[in-house]
């Protein structure tokens, strides 16, 4: 399609993956009352669907409907400060290995199943828990279970959730996170909109990501799109969140009518930056 035919997609777009981006909340209280077993049957199809993809290589998923048991095993060693969330049900999601391209696809396979899980009128929220001993996640989880990283609380909420500005306020503004045609060089606000993609990239600056650090860096490069990471210490627990940056993308672009999608690189080192993926707009 190339980029100048995606502002002519704009007009009567309704854009309905930015508006649940924007207004995406994790749950931290949950009702004790379990799902209904159609919902609990939808988030069991959802995990075979991302298990037989091409993005769930390397990873496993197990769904746990007596959240109780999860809940108690890991009270004090996961969640927030130590206090784990409290959900009727759970699901675990263990990676195979500690490549880069299985961290990539853990935060893009995540927050693929946070989506569609939460498009049924559930909530939820992921707990990491890679912290936690092997021997003891392998006693919480059974089989494998010590190749667990990450957990999903789900439910229904506790109350109705209050938009939160604070939520937003530590965001990174676009010029520091978009470049075009080179690395450090800041894009024109104007050629964002002209090419159709100012939406977009003024949108992921609300995906999720750890302590808000937004670790992603866009270059726009007529007609790609590439994406980048710091090249630090920190770049494997930056790829879960590059992953969960690249799902949206994709999943906007898609509401455009460009159905493609990411495809990664071999992690080229560029200076300061590691050059994850790139998609043809």
């Amino acid at each position: 399609m190339g980029l100048g035919s995606i502002k002519q997609k704009l007009g009567g777009n309704k854009m309905v993956m930015t508006n649940f981006l924007q207004q995406r909340r994790s749950c931290r209280d949950f009702q004790r009352r379990i799902l209904g077993r159609d919902k609990i049957e939808f988030a069991k199809k959802t995990i075979e669907e991302i298990s037989n993809s091409e993005e769930g290589k390397g990873l496993f998923f197990k769904l746990f409907e007596n959240g109780k048991v999860i809940y108690e095993a890991l009270q004090g060693k996961a969640g927030y400060a130590g206090v784990m969330i409290n959900a009727p049900h759970y699901i675990a999601m263990g990676l195979e290995n500690d490549e880069a391209i299985t961290k990539l696809r853990a935060g893009y396979s995540l927050e693929k199943l946070n989506s569609k899980i939460t498009s049924h009128e559930v909530k939820t929220c992921w707990v990491t828990v890679t912290q936690v001993a092997p021997e003891i996640k392998k006693a919480i989880f059974g089989e494998g279970g010590e190749k667990v990283a990450y957990v999903i609380a789900m439910g229904l909420p506790m109350a109705q959730e209050i938009f939160s500005p604070e939520a937003v306020s530590s965001r990174k503004p676009l010029n520091e996170y978009v470049f075009s045609e080179k690395l450090g060089q800041k894009s024109d606000v104007q050629e964002l909109e002209n090419l159709g993609l100012l939406n977009i990239l003024s949108s992921v600056r609300f995906a999720p990501s750890h302590r808000n650090s937004q670790p992603w860096i866009f270059l726009v490069n007529n007609p790609k799109v590439e994406i980048y990471t710091f090249n630090n210490r920190e770049v494997k627990r930056n790829l879960v969140d590059l992953g969960v940056v690249m799902y949206y993308f994709e999943a906007m672009a898609k509401e455009l009518g460009v159905p493609n999608k990411w495809k990664v690189v071999d992690f080229e080192e560029v200076g300061d930056y590691l050059k994850v993926a790139e998609i043809t707009m």
